[in-house]
């Protein structure tokens, strides 16, 4: 072979999250109860995904998730909470930002409702 060599690189594993639904609509209730909703992943990678972090853009709502790895073809959980008491009623949409070391890095879901 005359010329450069070829070098061939093997693609490293990496994980991947794909969730069954990216937002949730909690309807119409009451601003004294508080309300809960699961978002569902699967690591459809060949790399474990580990989540770093679930930021919430409010003290109203927080999120809560497992730390240990999810093994690729596992799935996982992602808890958000929406605590709307101390706040006005009406129309509410919140937004939840999950970090891991996934190829998609980041992942924006979606809370909405009206409390009344």
């Amino acid at each position: 072979m005359t010329g450069s060599a070829c070098l061939m690189m093997a693609k490293a594993p990496v994980g991947k999250i794909e969730f069954e639904k990216t937002s949730f609509h909690f309807g119409t209730f009451e601003k004294r109860i508080v309300r809960t909703c699961v978002f569902v992943f699967k690591n459809t990678g060949n790399a474990p995904v580990v989540i770093n972090q679930a930021n919430v853009t409010c003290n109203c709502t927080s999120a809560r998730f497992d730390k240990k790895p999810i093994l690729p073809n596992k799935k996982g959980y992602i808890t958000v909470i929406y605590n709307g008491k101390d706040y006005n009623k009406g129309h509410f949409r919140k937004s939840i930002d999950v970090w891991s070391n996934a190829e998609n890095g980041m992942v924006r879901l979606f809370i909405s409702g009206t409390t009344k």
